[in-house]
């Protein structure tokens, strides 16, 4: 256990109460593990998928910008166009070795390099498995651990919300903003290109993975509303009583976060500007087009940033679970470290295994 202990006293008692429990909070290194590891696996079923590496409000961004027209897939069987062979004569004799890898060379240069097909992502079987399912179960499981809240030791109504709200901001509302970013994204992208999809529906061929594919986008869209609606009226009253008042309290800590986020859009525009620079310095390219480019990759820079923010809101919410009992302002913060500390939560572990079972959930 941690040599330093955190002052109870001045503290929602239900922290104490419930302290092994569904109260343990993680440590900041398994906060970053979880966002890379569900950032990595998105990335990789889009690119599986739909043949981009972007995140969905990436992918928007990128298309509300005049990005290029996204591939279509029709399952037509189309006549291929007939080509005819191109003239080429026949090069005067070399003495030289290199006459003999010329034609290889040629053939190697005139052989267009394969595009890969970006097509809009839209709701899909990754959404219902791993984003939507786990975050409504994991709602749901909060709020059947709360209902016998009212019958533990320093049991009050105010005590009682906060240490509903303290699971939630610190298990759900990561996930959940995620899930809201992805969702309405898609959402968006599949509003835009729902005519297009329309008119060549009467010549795509049905197949039953066009037929399963509509079922699970249906299905999704339907689990992700209730999803939406349900979990976001849970997050909401806290918002506005917990979060929102810490944002003030602790306006360095927002200030220090935009700091961070801004340097590193600049840092990150400065790389791109520069790669672009390098590798376009000998193809006509206007500096109007790589201005926009990087327009483009600044915005996207600050979507990455803003992914941080659910921790920003659940270390701020944490605060308000020792100011409002009397606790003090810079004693609040060192409370909150040491409830991340990484032993006492392995040692919580080892007692509860229901803690894996968040983690997990927390994960995906």
């Amino acid at each position: 256990m941690s040599s330093t202990t955190i002052d109870y006293q001045k503290a929602n008692p239900l922290l104490f109460t419930f302290r092994d429990y569904h109260t343990s909070i993680q440590p900041y290194w398994i906060i970053v593990a979880q966002f890379l590891v569900f950032d990595f696996s998105l990335r990789t079923w889009d690119r599986t998928v739909y043949g981009t590496w972007q995140l969905p409000i990436e992918y928007l961004i990128d298309d509300l910008d005049g990005g290029e027209q996204p591939y279509i897939d029709i399952d037509i069987d189309l006549p291929e166009p007939i080509s005819y062979p191109r003239y080429n004569p026949t090069p005067p004799p070399r003495s030289t070795s290199l006459f003999f890898f010329q034609p290889w060379f040629l053939k190697r240069s005139s052989i267009p390099k394969k595009k890969t097909k970006v097509k809009p992502p839209k709701l899909d079987l990754f959404d219902l498995i791993f984003v939507v399912i786990p975050l409504l179960g994991h709602t749901i499981w909060f709020c059947v651990i709360q209902s016998s809240c009212l019958s533990a030791d320093s049991a009050t109504i105010w005590n009682c919300y906060n240490i509903f709200g303290y699971r939630l901001y610190n298990y759900i509302i990561d996930r959940y903003i995620s899930f809201s970013k992805n969702f309405i994204s898609k959402l968006i992208i599949m509003r835009k290109y729902k005519k297009l999809h329309s008119r060549m529906e009467s010549v795509k061929k049905r197949t039953w993975r066009t037929i399963l594919s509509r079922i699970i986008q249906y299905i999704t869209l339907s689990i992700s509303s209730v999803t939406l609606v349900f979990s976001g009226a849970l997050l909401l009253p806290y918002m506005l009583t917990n979060a929102i008042p810490m944002i003030f309290a602790y306006i360095f800590l927002a200030v220090i976060y935009s700091y961070l986020v801004t340097a590193g859009v600049v840092l990150f525009e400065g790389i791109s500007y520069g790669i672009r620079s390098t590798c376009n310095r000998q193809k006509s390219r206007s500096s109007k087009s790589l201005t926009d480019t990087i327009y483009k990759k600044r915005k996207i820079a600050l979507t990455f940033g803003a992914t941080l923010l659910p921790t920003l809101l659940s270390i701020l919410f944490n605060l308000s679970q020792y100011i409002y009992y009397g606790q003090g302002y810079w004693q609040s913060l060192t409370n909150d470290a040491i409830a991340r500390d990484p032993v006492d939560y392995n040692n919580r572990i080892g007692h509860t295994p229901a803690q894996i079972g968040h983690t997990i959930l927390t994960s995906i």
